[in-house]
């Protein structure tokens, strides 16, 4: 299955403040990055001027942020804040405006805590207008819409992401449905919509065919919250190719690897299986200088799996384009296509064990470091997909222990893995 880039969900739960006041859990969704403003903090507009340690000495996350610029919403604002750690949405960056919900700490101190509603905006935002407006206890719904094309950094925006204008913002639910267009900052907004659960999705410009719809997210409107959901919508673009074995036959399924050329970078590695006559294409494909090529990925720390290297034949570097389906030509291999293996996992009293990570290292010399992983399905059953002439060693995790070690090869009976007692 294809490797698609990491966003990480986030769903928002707490408690209710009061009549007048929203109930903090009045927004639930799987869109990343989306909030409800608490009723307690301070809300204002304002512009990084400086990042400073607090005190010269301490740690990175122990700093001082100088604002300018700086517009109330609720509260007095503060002309400086402390930030405790980082945050999962957004770094601080000198000279971009955020607006900012700060919290009131000791000696008068203001702070923004890790994965807060706090995010840059534009120059004009309209969410200041939207969260001070009366809204007789109906939900209200304000985010940023940014195109995801090209790549770089970790960081969203860092990674050539931009907001995107004009795209048609729809908010669904049964029968009824919102729908608005995202400013030239790529904001959007609904007000006064009814409570209730909703789907939010995206779908960019005629204009924009480097990037594509985003995937419906649910999301939960309850009286009176002031909602902030961001949405990211990926590229277009698209890789195809084909392996071959030496001689012409087709390379079967082989596992083929889309990266960098300067060597694997988690955040743009993209893997794939080759169909039976060694075609492949990745979807979603960030654009940028690539390599293709056919080989096992290799891993090492335990037990964070990160790749590390890979083991290929490849290709020459191509480049990839926004909204361009891009030909990485054929790629001849050495490596045998890859072979299926399949086996159970049962519990002590013989009953078939889901959802538990299963795990295999191949145990030659040339590829002691080698690691694959599956899942366990219904029925305790799991399969995997091995490169052929070598033998492994597998075990089943289920966080807290393992089960007995077993050694393998390829076609060897089924694997029957098996949790031992407790002691």
């Amino acid at each position: 299955m294809q490797r698609r880039l990491l966003l990480s969900l986030l769903i928002m739960v707490a408690t209710w403040f009061g009549p007048l006041a929203a109930r903090v859990d009045a927004c639930s969704c799987v869109t990343n990055g989306c909030h409800v403003l608490p009723q307690d903090g301070r809300w204002f507009l304002a512009t990084v001027v400086a990042i400073e340690p607090a005190t010269p000495g301490r740690p990175f996350d122990n700093r001082v942020v100088r604002l300018d610029g700086v517009t109330p919403i609720r509260g007095e604002a503060p002309r400086e804040i402390r930030l405790s750690g980082s945050s999962c949405d957004y770094t601080f960056t000198v000279g971009t405006r955020y607006f900012i919900e700060a919290d009131e700490g000791e000696a008068g101190t203001f702070g923004v805590s890790s994965c807060g509603p706090t995010r840059p905006v534009g120059a004009v935002s309209s969410l200041p207008a939207l969260i001070t407006s009366p809204q007789e206890k109906r939900p209200s719904l304000w985010g940023t819409v940014t195109a995801l094309t090209h790549a770089g950094p970790p960081s969203v925006r860092a990674r050539g992401g931009v907001e995107l204008a004009n795209a048609l913002v729809e908010l669904r639910s049964g029968g009824i449905v919102h729908q608005t267009r995202t400013s030239s900052a790529g904001e959007y907004s609904f007000s006064g919509v009814r409570p209730g659960p909703y789907t939010l999705r995206v779908r960019p410009p005629a204009d924009r065919r480097d990037v594509i719809a985003s995937e419906a997210e649910s999301i939960m409107l309850i009286e009176g919250a002031t909602c902030l959901a961001d949405v990211i919508t990926y590229p277009s673009a698209a890789v195809t190719g084909r392996i071959v074995q030496a001689g012409g036959k087709p390379g079967g399924r082989g596992r083929v690897l889309l990266y960098p050329p300067g060597g694997i970078d988690p955040s743009r590695l993209y893997t794939t299986v080759a169909d039976a006559q060694g075609r492949y294409r990745f979807e979603q494909v960030l654009a940028g200088s690539y390599v293709a090529g056919v080989g096992i990925m290799t891993f090492r720390g335990d037990p964070e799996f990160a790749p590390a290297q890979a083991m290929r034949d490849g290709v020459a570097i191509f480049d990839v384009l926004p909204g361009e389906i891009t030909d990485s030509g054929t790629i001849t291999t050495r490596i045998a296509p890859f072979a299926e293996v399949r086996g159970t996992l049962m519990d002590p009293a013989g009953g078939p064990v889901n959802d538990i990570g299963i795990y295999v290292v191949a145990v030659d010399a040339a590829e002691a470091s080698f690691r694959y992983e599956t899942t366990t399905r219904a029925g305790g059953t799991f399969t995997l997909e091995l490169p052929p002439g070598v033998r492994y060693r597998i075990f089943a995790w289920n966080g807290s222990r393992r089960t007995p070690v077993v050694e393998f090869a390829i076609g060897d009976a089924p694997l029957a893995l098996a949790f031992s007692e407790r002691r």
